[in-house]
């Protein structure tokens, strides 16, 4: 059995390196909507586009920060 184990120790600039991330992600999700706007794509469309490359931004940020944080 194995004995007590602590909690790793909290980093206090986690959530400044999320709040840049996302930060990030809008600037990214922003300019690919108005890319895929510019070419051709209805609103609706590039909204959608855009909502995706910010979600997989997004997806990447978290998995950056989890990566960094071990």
């Amino acid at each position: 059995m194995a004995g007590p184990t602590t909690p790793p120790p909290k980093d206090p600039l986690v959530a400044l390196w999320f709040a840049l991330g996302l930060l990030f992600a809008l600037f990214v999700g922003a300019a690919t909507g108005l890319l895929a706007w510019l070419s051709g794509e209805n609103v609706a469309a590039a909204m959608l586009t855009g909502f995706g490359a910010f979600g997989g931004t997004t997806m990447l940020v978290l998995l950056v920060i989890n990566l960094f944080k071990r």
